[in-house]
């Protein structure tokens, strides 16, 4: 904010950041009790949602300096696509 960026992309990228490395943890409360709950090991629940985080993550830091250095509202919503895609895109290849 201090650079002039707009509030809700720094919003974002701190929301967005806190949630990937809740996903990118093997030992997070939220990886723990999804797998408690399904019912599998908490490894292999970590391992199968570790390629999609890491992929959003990419995205999301390309993203969002992208967003900070352009504050153009139609860059962000083209990104989003662009996200959008890549996870429809890497679903459909697994």
């Amino acid at each position: 904010v201090a650079t002039g960026s707009p509030i809700f992309v720094c919003i974002g990228a701190v929301l967005s950041g806190g949630l990937f490395g809740d996903h990118c943890s093997p030992i997070s409360e939220t990886t723990i009790l999804s797998s408690t709950g399904a019912g599998c090991d908490t490894f292999e629940h970590f391992q199968t949602q570790l390629p999609y985080a890491l992929s959003n993550g990419v995205i999301c830091m390309f993203g969002y300096l992208v967003a900070g250095l352009q504050p153009q509202p139609w860059i962000v919503v083209a990104l989003v696509l662009v996200q959008i895609m890549a996870v429809l895109i890497y679903k459909k290849a697994g």
